[in-house]
Parts: C-alpha cells; structure tokens; sequence
C-alpha cells in the first residue's frame, strides 16, 4: 500500500529510474540496502507507484528469513496469475519457481515487468529465485553481501531537508525550526520521525514537550547495534504513552511482535479468539475492543492496517524491540497466545484444496513464531498439518526442514521417539503420538527426494515404536503400515510390500469402513502392488472402485484424490492393452490436474508421464517424445538425475528417442540411466532389470545383437527370479532375446523361445493383448526365416489382423507388422 505521506527520496528515485532503464532489454537487479527503519521498503513502493504505468506486470515478494518459503509462495502466486501454473494454490514448490523463471527470461506472457523482493535477509539464499530476463527486480535488504551481478545503492537517513518536510506534513502547525531539532533529536531515521510524528500528534506533544521526555526513555537494553539510538527511544516514547492511552493495544501490539514480517490476517484475532481466555482473550472477544485497539496501533504508526484486505503490518524492528522489551516469561506467555491463536486458525486438512491460500498467508506466522518449539499438543498439530501442507504442495525440501526443526525441539536434539513414557498422561502421550507421526512425514519427504534408505529406516522404527505402544489396529500404526510398505516397494520387495498391504487393507476396512480416505489410500496402495507384481486386471478392478468410491465422498471428479485414482484406473487400461481408451481419458485427467495443482506437484508430473507413455503405446510417437523430452527436463530440475522418478522419465524417453530413430541418443542415455538405476536402487532392483530391456533393444539397432542377447538372458533370469518366470516383463525380455537370436543369425532359437513364450503371454496379458501379438508377429517372421514359410505367412497374417482390430489399421504397430518388421516391447517403470 502506498504511503500517502511520502516525502523525499527524489535523488534516490531518479538514480534508480535511470539504472533501471539505462540498459534497454537487459535485465537489471537492483538491492536498496541499509538499516532497519531507514526507508528502504517505502521507497521501492514509491518506485513501484510512480512507475507503474511502464511495466505490464509489478509484483510485490515478501522476504521470508533464512528459509524463503514465502518468497517461493509469493512466486507461484505470480505464476498462477500469469496462467504460467495450475490455479489451485500459491505456495511454490521446486520446478513451478523454475517455470517462472524462465518465463520471465523469454519475456512472455510479458516483456515489462518488476519484482520487488522486500526485506530479504539471506543473498545467496535468495540468489536461485531471482529471474534473467527483459524486466527489473528491486531488493530491499539489510544486508550488504550482494553479489550475483546485482547493482546496490545504500538508503542513508534523510536529509534534514527531507526529514523537516515530512514532519511539516505529518504534524499540523509545527514550525520548520522545531521540525528542525526533532529531526536533530531522532537522527534523521525515516522510521523514527514517522513515529515522533504520529506521537505528537496522538498526544498533542509540542516540540519542546517531545524533547524533553525524550531522555526519560533512554536505553541501551533496547538499542539494536548498528541502529541510531532515537529509534528504540521514539518507540519506546510512543509505546509509554499508547500504555496511558489504550492499554488494549500494547497487549494486542505484544502478541504481533512474535508473528512473522509479512501482512498478519486480522482473521487470526478474530476467528481465532476462542482458543484464548485471559485479559487478552477478553479484548479479542469484544469486537468493539478490538477495533479500537487496532486503531490506536494505526495512529501511533506501530502498525500499518490495510482495511481492504483486512491485514496489518508492523516493521520487523518495532517487533524486535517489543519482544526485547518484555522478560522472559511475559515473552513466552505472549508467544503461546500467538501458538494457540494460530493453531486455530491453520486448517486440519490439507489434503483439501480450497485451504491452501490459508495456510500460505498464514506460513510465514508459523514460522516466524518458531511454533515448531511448542509444547502445547494443538500447536504441535498444527505444525502436522503444517508439513503435510508442504508435502501436498510440493514443497519437499522445505518440508523436509520444517519437519526436522520439529522434531529437534520435540526430542530434545535427538531426532527419534523413545518409548513413551511410563505413566504418561494424556498430553504426554499426544505428544508423543505427534512425534511420530512428524518422523513419518519426515520418512515421506525423504522418499518423495529419492532417500528411499533413510525413509526406510525412518519408517521401520516408527512402526516398531507404535505396535510396542498402540492397539494393532490404531489409526497412526495402520498409516505408517502405508508407509513402510511404500517403502518396500521402492526397494524392490513387492511380494512383501504386497503382504504388508493386504493385512493393511484388512484393518482399514474393519476399523474405518469402506469409505473413509484411510481406507481408500489402502486401497490405492494394492493396487500399486498387484501392477507391480502383473495381476493388471485385478489392479484395474479395484482402481475403477476406489475412484468411484473417492468420486461418491468427494462429490468432484477434480478432487485431487479423484484425479489420483483416475490417472492410475487409464494407466491400468494401458497394461491391459486399452491403448487408445487410456489415451483419451489420461488426456482429461492431466487437463484437470492443471487446473487445480501447480504444475510442480508429483501428481501432475506423474499423470503427465503417465500420459506420454500412453501417447506411445497408442502410436502418437511425436507428442510423445515431445512431452517425454520436457518431462525428463523437469523432474531433473525438480529432483536431479538420480531420484527415482527421474530415472522413470529417462526410461521411458530411450524408448521415444529409439521409435523417432535417434538411436545413438538413445543407447547413450539408456546406459547412463541403467548405472544410475544400479547405483541408486542397487544392483538386483526389479527396475533395473525392466531398464535393461529398454537398453537391450537399442543395443541391437546400433548393431550389438550380441551384447543385447547377453543383456535379455541376463535379465529374463534374474529378474524371473525376483518378481516370477511368468511375471510379464521377463517374458518380454524374452520376446526381444527371440529378436537378439534372430539377428545373431539363429532363427531355430529364435523359434524356440517365440513357441514357448507367446502362450505364456496369452495366459498372463490375454490373447488379444498387444504384447501377445508382438512375440505371435515376431514368431510368424522367424518360422519364415527358419524353413517354415507356410506356418510363417499364416500365423503373421492371422496376426496382422488381430492387431488392426486391437489397435486400428494406421497403428504403427500393425502397420510394422504387415510390412514383415519386427516389433520391439519396452519396459516403464510404474510408480511406486
């Protein structure tokens, strides 16, 4: 909000005006650095105001600490308004910042714009969220360390020339020589006089009255180092005489210094009272009280309200002073208020998305109170629900801080869950119960970032922990059975994680019932299990009931948990061999997810790599590769190279890289990913098995049937002996070794393993299935090429045309065939 009593600053604005637009084209990033209360945010808002009309997009960025994660929301806000990213929400996860970025860089939507990163504390944190490009970024920042090619100009105190002016604004009738010695007396600071004027004002002070109280309010105790000492003596004047005048206010103003620096809700006071009794509770619960206290904080310039949007603000230094004004235990009664307060106010259930834009404008609060050092149960789940907010959101590595800030506080520095403690209360044993589920959340981010091994062990001792101390059917012991199964998954144990599960979804459906969420997510889970372990048609029978059974207690077909059971039911049709069926409806589903997650989220990218694989299996080879290039693009920015969801993509883009006839891309990139799949998840990992038969393939199109042959034995082998001989990916490792025998010059054997797998498909996959008819095409060419012309031509005609009745005439597939040519089957690692 602009300051309506705005003075001075013209030299800075002019120099600013012109270093900004010296450069035409140019991105230029400018720091205005200096002390607390020196003018530095009043400024670039004047700046923003006055200059407006030049830029086609101004977008305000609050500073947010050491960890920026309001800077990253403030971002996604943006990107979400420049239809950059999904609508459903403004905290910025870790690829919709880059999203917007580079938008920025291309100049599009906009070529004119101007982000203004207020009260940025840390320079290299910040550095990665500041974009290139055609516009202009302004900082504001008490720190002098800025490098990274920014441009800095130092906001000193006022010219006593400009200090007179605004105090002759401010303060009706006072004379330029008496403007004069308060400006002397309060040091030219930009915050102190705004706050002299305000007090004179209120209390109908003279000059002469003003400097002589001045002394009675001295302090080194309250003077921040480096701050010209009249800033804490004006403030502690102004806050002496608001204590005669509305005591309501000081204990109002008390609370708000323990919240964070960015526009506090006045919705947390008053929707948020109940939680308190007390004095304070008292004011809070008569509106009228309330009001007025709000008012006085506005007159005596503590606090900045902006009815509009029904916020207020107070300067990070008049917070800092009051909280050091006040002793320890008067401190921390203040910051419980503001815990509980705020604990009222954070939603419970961040799965829904309608909540979201609470809890971003309210993160920065929680934070900034240090809410994660609470002992109060409410607060410590509200700080649950906090993380899972940023788990839901995508915001993984901050997650993974919040989360382990927590429970460093709530162990004690230890970081685990003891047994509880004998003879605990009810509150003990909440506490306790919250610790582990906070090292649950801790065992999800670490896996959503690739650390299966500590999520594993995280996950494994907290299980441990709750079946020693909780009935076996208790609600958090049945979700960390979720958990540690997942977990398992991702270790390649699915007989396991399938056992796990299916004791798990038995006690969901006896304690919850058939539609409670718990029970739904079980659900989901077993069917993750039976694709992984080729049972495609019970996982797409139990897909299609969870999603309608989601769709009956949401009541939206864009809920996102909805949008998760739809995306796995097409990528069910898809391994049933629906190709064409899976397409289309994998189309609505990604179109969905966009409109209401950010583009960031794990859910949307996987429906979108769920739909590029789709696209393929259905023929549509270019979009395909297109969206399979850009997918792995992403998640290597999301999560680096050697997450296993990153993996994923690389697989799947050898198998688009080899169909558009690229390759030596693609062998190159098949053998990068199988050493990362070997160094990450291990050497005996069904999924490195799965990648090798995707590098197989490639391995005899460069000319290497050899190597290849050696790769497919290899793989149909061991990976039989993990998941079964008759699982569907050693069978197809086996089609293609029938196709590495055939190039070798053997037709015989490639016979022999064509005869003896194809029915083993049929039975598995269905006679139908595409994969079937590709050993049955590829087994008609080899009887041709081993002396069986007659039984060669017929079985492959017969072929060709149970593929253009599956799939259509113009499907590459069927088309591939009819000409005599081999058809290659590809691996895609499915989710896990």
């Amino acid at each position: 909000m602009r300051n309506v009593h705005f003075t001075g600053r013209e030299d800075v604005l002019a120099r600013l005006r012109q270093d900004l637009t010296t450069d035409k084209g140019a991105l230029v990033l400018y720091a205005l650095k200096g002390l607390g209360g020196i003018g530095k945010t009043q400024t670039a808002t004047e700046y923003a105001h006055r200059f407006m009309d030049d830029y086609d997009v101004v977008w305000w960025i609050p500073g947010g600490g050491k960890d920026p994660l309001t800077v990253r929301s403030s971002l996604i806000s943006l990107a979400a308004r420049l239809g950059i990213a999904g609508t459903g929400g403004d905290l910025a996860g870790s690829t919709a910042v880059p999203e917007l970025l580079d938008a920025l860089r291309r100049g599009e939507p906009y070529r004119r714009w101007l982000l203004v990163y207020d009260n940025v504390d840390e320079p290299d944190a910040i550095a990665p969220l500041l974009p290139s490009g055609p516009g202009h970024v302004l900082i504001t920042s008490r720190d002098d360390r800025w490098r990274h090619g920014v441009h800095t100009m130092d906001i000193d105190v006022f010219e006593r020339a400009e200090s007179v002016a605004f105090l002759r604004r401010r303060i009706d009738g006072i004379t330029e020589a008496d403007a004069d010695r308060v400006a002397e007396e309060v040091g030219d600071l930009p915050l102190a006089l705004e706050q002299a004027a305000a007090l004179m004002t209120e209390a109908g002070l003279s000059a002469d009255d003003f400097i002589r109280q001045l002394p009675q309010h001295l302090g080194e105790d309250f003077r921040p180092v480096g701050y010209p000492m009249s800033v804490d003596t004006v403030w502690s004047m102004s806050v002496a005489r608001l204590q005669v005048q509305s005591p309501d206010a000081v204990e109002l103003l008390s609370r708000c210094a323990h919240l964070g620096p960015t526009p506090i809700p006045l919705a947390l006071f008053t929707e948020g009272r109940q939680v308190l009794d007390g004095p304070f509770g008292r004011i809070l619960d008569d509106p009228a009280r309330f009001q007025r206290a709000l008012r006085s904080l506005g007159r005596f310039s503590l606090a900045r309200v902006e009815t509009v949007h029904r916020t207020m603000t107070i300067h990070r230094l008049v917070q800092r002073t009051q909280r050091r004004a006040a002793d320890p235990e008067t401190a921390e009664r203040h910051r419980r208020d503001v815990h509980l307060l705020l604990s009222a106010r954070v939603p419970s259930d961040p799965d829904n998305i309608d909540n979201w834009p609470i809890f971003s404008r309210l993160l920065g609060h929680v934070v900034g109170s240090g809410a994660q050092t609470s002992d109060v149960p409410l607060v410590r789940q509200m700080c649950v629900n906090v993380a899972y907010y940023l788990v839901r959101r995508g915001d993984y590595d901050g997650a993974r801080r919040f989360v382990t800030e927590a429970l460093d506080h709530w162990t004690g520095g230890r970081g685990d869950a003891d047994a509880p403690p004998s003879g605990a209360d009810r509150d003990e044993m909440t506490r306790w119960r919250l610790v582990l589920v906070m090292q649950r959340i801790l065992a999800l981010t670490s896996r959503l970032l690739g650390d299966v091994a500590t999520a594993y062990e995280l996950n494994r001792r907290t299980l441990e922990r709750m079946r020693q101390a909780l009935e076996p059917d208790d609600e958090q012991t049945l979700l960390t059975m979720n958990a540690h199964a997942a977990d398992l998954r991702w270790r390649g144990e699915f007989a396991e994680a399938m056992a796990l599960d299916e004791e798990s979804y038995r006690l969901h459906q006896s304690v919850f019932g058939p539609l409670e969420a718990p029970t739904l997510m079980s659900a989901n889970n077993m069917a993750v299990d039976l694709r992984l372990t080729g049972d495609y048609d019970r996982a797409l029978a139990l897909d299609e009931d969870t999603s309608a059974r989601r769709l009956n207690v949401h009541g939206r077909s864009d809920n996102p948990w909805v949008l998760n059971s739809r995306n796995n039911v097409n990528r069910d049709l898809r391994e049933c061999g629906r190709y064409a069926e899976s397409l289309e409806a994998q189309r609505r589903v990604c179109a969905d997810y966009r409109m209401v997650l950010p583009l960031d989220s794990h859910y949307v990218l996987r429906a979108e790599k769920n739909l590029s694989v789709s696209m393929r299996k259905a023929g549509s080879y270019e979009e395909s590769l297109a969206l399979g290039e850009e997918l792995r693009a992403r998640y290597q920015e999301r999560y680096g190279l050697e997450h296993p969801d990153t993996m994923a993509a690389s697989c799947n883009l050898i198998n688009e890289w080899r169909l558009a006839g690229r390759i030596d891309e693609a062998l190159e990139l098949g053998e990068e990913t199988l050493r990362l799949y070997r160094r990450v998840l291990g050497e005996k990992h069904p999924f490195v098995f799965g990648c090798a038969i995707n590098v197989a393939v490639v391995l005899r199109l460069s000319g290497r049937p050899e190597e290849a042959a050696a790769m497919n034995e290899t793989t149909r082998r061991e990976l039989g002996a993990l998941v079964g001989d008759d699982h569907p990916h050693p069978l197809l490792a086996t089609v293609n070794l029938a196709s590495d025998r055939a190039a070798l010059g053997d037709p015989a054997a490639a016979v022999g393993l064509g005869e003896a797998t194809t029915p083993l498909l049929a039975r598995r996959r269905g006679a139908e299935h595409p994969d079937t008819l590709a050993c049955a095409a590829n087994l008609g060419i080899d009887l041709e090429a081993a002396g069986f012309p007659e039984r060669g031509a017929e079985l492959l005609l017969d072929t060709v045309r149970r593929l253009r009745d599956t799939l259509g005439t113009e499907h590459p597939l069927a088309v591939s065939a009819a000409q005599g040519d081999r058809i290659d089957c590809d691996f895609e690692p499915q989710p896990l």
